[in-house]
């Protein structure tokens, strides 16, 4: 079967998900650049695509862990056809994964990896690309070491960094062709927690937006309306929101916080919000698709991120491409976008009575402050978050340290 020489893989742990909408961004802007790209995925999101394009993704991908059957069926054919390196990475799968893993869950790697391979071999993919230094990235690895194609990785954190040691991120690194880091912090703890020799692999590239956010009209907002989008869970710090809120209710301040998305801590937010007595100041809207956040954040006065850990939020980037300036937690990458005083409002992680002061400041802003915070903001998203610049950068670095590997003139094949 004759193939061509631009097709490429892309896996991740789940495709498409409600949040990691910047995979899909990034996927289509790499095929722009002339790429046929097989998505791949351990298993479907955790939510149910709300957008339509993200229902066409889901039945565009190829879930390695949708049949016991084939991967059963790889699983015997790499051990009958490929012994010795089967032997070799059979072993080396629990000193791969030591996050305590028993084996039922590293022969379910293992399969994979056999599964990928064969993917790989009859699809013609010259590499693999991978979305999170974590289980897919291992998986990537296993393969490779059966004979499968190379792979690269794109590194967002904090996940990678809280469990370097137990995900032998530095093997991964030193394995594979080349690393990306999202942001510039992000590539200081990829150094951290890599052999000196391997530095030189790791590349940045940003996260990015499509052209409906960099060619966005939006104005500022002077609504007394705050917006907050992701995953409800512990690490995102909503319950400190809660918290400055009531502190918020009890200085006579009048303004709503809508909050975009769900996750497994949403039912003890709403608990506590009611506990406070704050449930007049907080929406809870659930996931919605990407024109219902696009409203949310055209029409509030700032986005509010009150995180303990992230990498370099999507969220920010699509704030500032609208023209709404951001509160947030002062952790990893966000100073990137996020500067006191000049983009937005720099708050301590975990500290309600910052958050709180920081809504109050952001409610006593003039619309000249407001627009000046998120026009610069903006500027740093058209420098460093257009995806179709991002894509060319991943494009190049295919080209580089891929061989056989050669992107065209930027149109479909």
């Amino acid at each position: 079967m004759e193939v061509s020489s631009l097709k490429i893989g892309y896996l991740t742990n789940q495709y498409p998900n409600a949040s990691c909408t910047f995979i899909r961004r990034e996927l289509k802007a790499v095929e722009a650049e002339g790429f046929q790209i097989e998505r791949l995925s351990s298993r479907p999101g955790e939510y149910k695509p709300v957008d339509l394009i993200d229902k066409e993704e889901e039945g565009l991908t190829r879930y390695l862990l949708a049949s016991k059957s084939d991967l059963l069926k790889a699983l015997a054919k790499e051990a009958s056809t490929n012994p010795v390196r089967f032997a070799k990475v059979q072993k080396s799968v629990g000193e791969l994964i030591k996050t305590g893993a028993g084996p039922v869950r590293h022969l379910a790697y293992l399969a994979q990896a056999c599964l990928l391979k064969q993917i790989a071999h009859d699809e013609g993919l010259k590499h693999v690309h991978v979305h999170f230094g974590t289980n897919p990235t291992a998986v990537a690895m296993l393969s490779r070491k059966l004979g499968g194609p190379s792979y690269s990785f794109s590194v967002h954190g904090p996940t990678e960094f809280d469990f370097a040691g137990s995900i032998s991120l530095d093997a991964k690194i030193a394995d594979a062709a080349f690393v990306v880091a999202i942001s510039e912090f992000c590539r200081s703890q990829l150094m951290r927690f890599s052999n000196f020799e391997d530095w030189n692999k790791i590349e940045i590239v940003h996260c990015g937006l499509e052209k409906s956010f960099i060619n966005s009209d939006a104005e500022v907002s002077t609504s007394p309306t705050f917006v907050t989008i992701g995953r409800l869970s512990e690490q995102k710090g909503y319950g400190v929101l809660l918290d400055a809120l009531k502190i918020c209710k009890d200085a006579g301040l009048d303004f709503k916080v809508r909050m975009v998305g769900d996750g497994p801590q949403r039912k003890s937010l709403e608990r506590k919000a009611k506990q406070l007595g704050v449930t007049n100041f907080v929406d809870f809207l659930g996931w919605g698709t990407e024109e219902t956040v696009v409203a949310e954040i055209e029409n509030a006065r700032a986005l509010i991120l009150p995180s303990f850990a992230e990498g370099l939020p999507v969220v920010l980037m699509e704030s500032y491409a609208l023209r709404t300036p951001a509160i947030a937690s002062n952790v990893a990458a966000v100073s990137e976008l996020v500067e006191g005083n000049e983009t937005g409002w720099l708050i301590h992680p975990g500290n309600a009575q910052d958050l709180a002061n920081a809504i109050q400041k952001a409610l006593m802003a003039e619309e000249e402050t407001l627009t000046k915070f998120a026009e610069a903001g903006r500027q740093r998203v058209l420098k460093n978050h257009d995806i179709a610049k991002e894509a060319k950068t991943l494009a190049r670095l295919f080209d580089k340290y891929v061989e056989g590997v050669k992107h065209g003139s930027g149109t479909n094949h």
